[in-house]
């Protein structure tokens, strides 16, 4: 039914995920807080055919920053994130996380830099173009990955 309103679930191993990207590339996100960033999907809808996106993320900014700890959400169709492997995955939030802008050492904001390829420039040059149909992909949750360009 196209009238139907979507229905959300946090996903913890996505958001666990995150924490271990985080961990084993200090040098690209030290200045993000795991606990900052929510992870959801949409449970009760397939992804529409014509839809060319993996993950999509939102800021969350003042006003409603002022009554929630997170400061970002990342979220996904159900459907097409159980097809992903775990490397996929973490591919996949990687190039989130690189969409959070370095700050002046306060917390982040809540903004998010544009979905470009200026973006995710350290991880098609690290990894290739067509990087998540490779099925040597490392994941980025378990092994440690120099992204920094030089």
């Amino acid at each position: 039914m196209p009238g139907e309103a979507l229905e959300w679930e946090q996903v913890k191993d996505a958001e666990t995920q995150i924490k271990q990207i985080i961990e084993n590339n200090p040098e690209e996100f030290a200045h993000i807080n795991p606990d900052q960033i929510a992870v959801v999907w949409i449970t009760n809808k397939e992804r529409p055919k014509g839809t060319k996106w993996d993950a999509k993320m939102d800021g969350v900014k003042a006003p409603v920053s002022l009554f929630c700890d997170r400061r970002y959400v990342i979220h996904f169709y159900k459907n097409v994130w159980e097809k992903f492997t775990s490397a996929q995955r973490a591919y996949v939030l990687s190039s989130m996380l690189l969409r959070i802008p370095l700050s002046d050492g306060e917390d982040p904001d809540g903004s998010v830099l544009p979905e470009d390829l200026k973006g995710m420039r350290k991880l098609v040059k690290r990894l290739g173009v067509d990087a998540m149909d490779d099925p040597n992909l490392p994941d980025l949750s378990k092994e440690k990955q120099i992204l920094a360009i030089e």
